[in-house]
């Protein structure tokens, strides 16, 4: 009896697996798709796949890339879209294929190809090394915004220790630095907004604690004397945004409140009329995220924000009026970031270091990466870099690329730093 209660278990299961393999139904052919077709040796190509899985099955993607690499990526739900990058090391044209894979073997028929183009332009092979131009410059380490101004760099500490002064540093070399004031006439505060506009220094908004942001405006033509231009500003308090100065007005979006992340866009052509372009522009909701004036267009790269649910982003979006916005790239080959630093240097944008999410949760970075396009991504190749970092800032100055400042991780164990380094790229 026993003997056949076994032989009955043993008929059932393979039945059951007979039945299982004979219903399941492979993945359909994958599509790939990508926003650059496009680059250069060392450029990060990225593609993205999809398909579907007739059993609604978990599904991976094997990965031809034409070079002779081949990946697998991880699992997915049937229908999600997934992005993978890959860098070419020799110039051609190669045909990359995709096929998808189920949970139980069953396999889709391989993509139609998708062909890259890799040019030899040795221009996206930079290479240079960083110098400390100092290792201390005076101010309180951490969170630092940077401007320049009147020929020097100007750096604005920001601190909400009772202990640190409210002061400003400026520099003509990067190297000596002097406080021109440690009495400005505005609270503590943190990431606010500071820009160059109409001969003037402007201080924007700003964090002072959990529940309160502030909403007022501050110029100067010399950085000692300042006037308030806004005690109330329209868009109601805020701070983590970004702005720049683009045809002849300066501009603020995105951010957040003491509420939600924002996606409205403002600008004004005195810093005391303030106008409301775009009330809900076509970007998620987000705050720390960077933005630059690049080809006669604003670019806003990365943050932190609402899609839904709070994630960190990688995607790039550009404007030619501030108002209507393009999506140029939705995933970038740099890995998704918040609290970053970017600049103009070179003819290219810079994108470098910030926040990025790791299984062990965030963690700051040091990558830096740059593109002569806003949409094709190299990752540069500079030495003797300096340690990983966010809320640091970026400026070019004196044909040099600066960094300034940051932290290195979150509260209750800060570090931050006063240090300031450069490239030069006109040396190598």
């Amino acid at each position: 009896m026993k003997r056949y209660s076994n032989y009955l278990v043993l008929f059932t299961t393979v039945l059951l697996l007979f039945f299982n393999c004979a219903k399941n139904q492979p993945p359909q052919k994958p599509t790939i798709e990508t926003e650059v077709y496009t680059g250069s040796i060392g450029m990060a190509m990225i593609i993205s796949i999809y398909t579907t899985d007739q059993n609604k099955d978990e599904i991976c993607y094997q990965i031809k890339w034409g070079d002779g690499q081949e990946d697998t990526s991880d699992s997915y739900p049937s229908e999600d879209t997934v992005w993978q990058r890959h860098i070419y090391q020799e110039a051609g044209d190669y045909s990359v294929l995709a096929k998808a894979v189920d949970k139980r073997g069953g396999e889709s028929p391989w993509s139609l190809p998708l062909i890259m183009e890799i040019d030899a332009d040795t221009l996206n092979t930079q290479t240079g090394q960083w110098i400390c131009a100092t290792a201390s410059a005076g101010w309180p380490p951490g969170e630092t915004k940077a401007v320049v101004f009147n020929n020097m760099i100007w750096v604005f500490p920001a601190s909400l220790n009772n202990a640190d002064k409210n002061s400003i540093w400026t520099s003509s070399d990067g190297i000596t630095w002097t406080c021109l004031t440690d009495s400005t006439p505005w609270s503590r505060k943190l990431i606010f907004g500071v820009t160059v506009f109409n001969d003037k220094l402007w201080v924007i908004g700003g964090y002072i604690d959990s529940l309160h942001s502030v909403n007022s405006i501050w110029y100067s033509t010399d950085g000692f004397n300042w006037v308030r231009a806004v005690d109330s500003t329209p868009w109601g308090a805020r701070d983590d945004f970004s702005t720049v100065v683009f045809e002849n007005k300066f501009f603020i979006w995105g951010g957040r409140n003491s509420v939600d992340e924002l996606n409205d866009v403002w600008c004004s052509p005195d810093g005391m009329n303030l106008i409301c372009v775009n009330d809900s522009a076509e970007w998620y909701p987000r705050c720390f995220h960077t933005a630059i004036v690049f080809d006669n267009k604003i670019w806003v790269m990365g943050s932190y924000g609402w899609t839904g649910r709070y994630m960190t982003m990688d995607d790039i979006w550009c404007s030619s009026d501030g108002i209507i916005w393009t999506n140029a790239v939705k995933h970038a080959a740099w890995t998704a970031r918040n609290c970053h630093a970017c600049a103009v240097y070179d003819n290219r944008i810079w994108i470098m270091g910030g926040v990025i999410r790791t299984p062990n949760g965030e963690q700051a970075t040091n990558d830096i990466w740059f593109s002569r396009n806003g949409k094709g991504w190299t990752q540069s190749c500079t030495t003797s870099v300096w340690v990983k970092r966010f809320y640091h800032t970026s400026v070019v100055f004196d044909n040099k690329l600066w960094v300034i400042g940051g932290m290195d991780d979150f509260p209750p164990n800060p570090r931050g730093f006063n240090d300031v380094w450069y490239l030069d790229l006109e040396k190598h």
